[in-house]
């Protein structure tokens, strides 16, 4: 059942890039491009008028037009980043799905791994104070047990000395790490 499950899960989840691809083939492909190549490129682009609709999946003429004009700049010897670097010139970048200003890629970026770092320092600092109160804890029970030197507190009579020992036992170690 499960087997079952999984692979009609991935048989949803690859036939819409066969099918975009396949869509593709309206346009004049340049020798030596495929619409794989095409593919690739205008996946990482978003149609303007369609609201996040990558090209490569987009039915609109003007996507069409962008996809052949891929096509041409593949064709030409462009690499994909300068095809998207060409599209964002030409028509913004919101063509693009990451961004291509340098500000705009140092917040885009530069946000999260900043907002990581401090989470991480308030989780190491929570922790550390967690250990500095369990240290606390077994000072004040070991200064309880007559651990400290010139302070002693009697240990009631019901209470059996080989547990009283093993207990005294575990405290030091825990004070030693």
């Amino acid at each position: 059942m499960k087997l079952k499950f999984l692979m009609l899960l991935l048989a949803l989840l690859l036939v819409p890039a066969s099918v975009y691809a396949q869509n593709m083939g309206g346009e004049d492909l340049p020798e030596g491009v495929t619409s794989d190549d095409v593919f690739r490129v205008s996946n990482k682009m978003y149609c303007d008028v369609c609201a996040g609709v990558p090209v490569a999946a987009c039915p609109s003429p003007t996507c069409a037009a962008w996809r052949q004009e891929v096509a041409n700049l593949i064709g030409e010897g462009y690499t994909d980043d300068e095809i998207l670097q060409e599209f964002a010139r030409l028509y913004g970048d919101k063509i693009s799905g990451v961004p291509l200003g340098g500000s705009d890629r140092t917040i885009a970026f530069g946000l999260p791994a900043v907002l990581a770092t401090i989470v991480a320092v308030v989780i190491g600092w929570q922790v550390w104070q967690l250990r500095q109160r369990e240290t606390s804890r077994a000072q004040t029970a070991a200064d309880a047990a007559g651990l400290v030197e010139g302070f002693s507190r009697p240990v009631p009579d019901n209470v059996d000395p080989d547990y009283l020992e093993r207990f005294l036992q575990l405290l030091e170690e825990h004070q030693t790490r």
